[in-house]
């Protein structure tokens, strides 16, 4: 059975263009915008000594695109607000926990030699990861898709938190910048 319905007035059906262009102008701007917080994170090992802030991101060594780009990005940010007292560090957390220990430091430190880095065992990983929002997309081999976000976590007196989460490498100088006065 064929339903007709009335053809929709000119200003019915721009309205309703203008609404599907809004939606995607977000979809495709979202991406750009870091996303702020205040979430209490549980880290699972010792934060480096003296830091009041970290730039977190999740990677695997031999990682030929996400990491690289990110890790080299995360050099320039620190090597710009880097504090001589230890207040910013760096971690990359190694998303293969059953790589040998020092291989996650010694690619770590191939980008900058004060970065730190944490080779977790997978029932430390996993709840870190969800916690974060950091996920592996797909693995084929020894590839992995897998989210480049970086985080950046601020140290309480009661606990890390969430401060905010940077979505896009490219954008991560500036977007952090925003925040150094507040957590340095």
């Amino acid at each position: 059975m064929a339903t007709d319905f009335p053809p929709l007035s000119p200003r019915k059906r721009l309205a309703g263009i203008g609404l599907i262009l809004a939606t995607l102008s977000w979809l495709l701007v979202l991406p750009f915008i870091p996303l702020d917080s205040n979430k209490a994170i549980s880290l699972p090992v010792q934060a480096p000594v003296g830091a009041q802030a970290l730039l977190v991101f999740f990677g695997y060594p031999g990682c030929g695109t996400i990491c690289p780009t990110t890790l080299q990005v995360l050099r320039e940010v620190y090597q710009t607000h880097r504090q001589p007292d230890g207040r910013l560090g760096v971690v990359f957390v190694n998303l293969r926990p059953l790589d040998l220990p020092g291989i996650a430091l010694d690619y770590a430190h191939s980008f900058h030699p004060e970065f730190h880095a944490w080779q977790l065992p997978v029932e430390q990983l996993e709840p870190l990861m969800r916690e974060l929002g950091a996920y592996v997309i797909d693995q084929r081999g020894n590839e992995m898709l897998h989210t480049g976000y970086v985080y950046l976590l601020r140290k309480t007196p009661e606990t890390w938190r969430l401060r905010a989460l940077y979505n896009r490498p490219e954008t991560l100088p500036t977007a952090f910048a925003e925040h150094v006065a507040e957590i340095l």
